[in-house]
């Protein structure tokens, strides 16, 4: 009787401490997987500070991992984000990477101009969601309904309106009036300001969201010529987008400190013709002027991750 008391004795305190262990196995893993949710709940957001601040001042969250120190030896450097918008009613949060991290052609033929099919959506989604996030991380980032509409052209010729003298009509020719555009109705270079809706998980921030978040441009006397800024905009590129992928480091020219190490990067919508929206090194958007096909124009991916577990933990 004593020796099956014990034996029961020894039952209960096993299970107690099998028990109080997942218990606190549930905490720590809740604890790791509400790390990301916990620092945007209690950091600033971009618009939070004053227009003017040098974007290294910035509150960041880290997710994810990407290459940038350029040495691959040593693995992979977690992706730091300026957190751009918390929608507390929807559960959700903005983010956008601090640095460019990477480089590539918006599209790599006059057929991928839009954002829908272009090529930067492609490698977005695939090779740098796969690359930058394990499955527990993904399962954080939200599929949202981007709009993609693009600003009218401004300086419209009169051969705008036809699918051929005004760059050809993309094939319109001769035979491509209006809208038509020739070939199946292909408007090649012209009426490039249209791009269908889409959901992403990966993407590039548009124009428009790029005025919302980052603020008014400032005018600044660089070089004794006014130029407009927008320091909270500008971005600056990782050592391994500058060393390895090509970026360009165009800021020098300019002789400030805080765009040294800044580059040009990618907006998702088209412009006009067979070019492509873009931030330029001093951080003003751009809504042409750069061609899509242009290999060496920064990366600077945008998320959207889900924030609602806050509300239960």
């Amino acid at each position: 009787m004593k020796k099956l008391k014990i034996i029961m004795f020894i039952l209960i305190i096993v299970s107690m401490n099998f028990l109080f262990a997942c218990k606190n196995t549930k905490i720590k893993s809740l604890s790791k997987e509400s790390t990301i949710v916990e620092n945007i709940m209690n950091k600033k957001m971009v618009s939070d500070y004053a227009d003017g601040i040098m974007a290294d001042r910035f509150d960041t969250v880290s997710f994810g991992l990407y290459e940038q120190d350029g040495n691959t030896e040593k693995g992979k450097e977690k992706i730091e984000w300026f957190i751009l918008d918390k929608d507390l009613d929807s559960g959700k949060a903005l983010l956008v990477s601090k640095y460019i991290l990477d480089t590539s052609s918006f599209g790599a033929s006059l057929f991928s101009i839009d954002w829908e099919n272009s090529d930067i959506r492609k490698w977005l989604n695939s090779n740098f969601y796969n690359e930058a996030f394990n499955e527990e991380e993904k399962n954080y980032i939200l599929e949202v309904n981007n709009t993609n509409q693009t600003e009218p052209k401004k300086n419209k010729s009169i051969f705008d309106d036809f699918g051929g003298f005004g760059g050809f009509g993309g094939f319109g020719g001769f035979g491509g009036f209006g809208n038509f555009g020739g070939f199946g109705g292909f408007n090649g270079f012209n009426n490039q300001n249209q791009s269908n809706n889409t959901k992403d998980k990966v993407f590039l921030l548009s124009y428009d969201e790029c005025i919302k978040y980052f603020g008014k441009n400032k005018q600044n006397n660089i070089l004794g010529v006014p130029h407009d800024v927008n320091r909270k905009l500008a971005a600056k590129g990782t050592t391994y987008a500058f060393n390895e992928k090509g970026l360009m480091k165009l800021g020098e020219e300019y002789k400030r400190e805080w765009a040294y190490e800044c580059s040009n990067f990618w907006l998702r919508a088209p412009a006009e013709d067979n070019e492509a929206s873009y931030v330029d090194v001093l951080g003003i958007p751009q809504y042409s002027s750069m061609y899509a096909t242009e290999i060496n124009v920064g990366i600077r991916p945008a998320i959207w991750v889900n924030i609602s577990d806050i509300q239960t933990l």
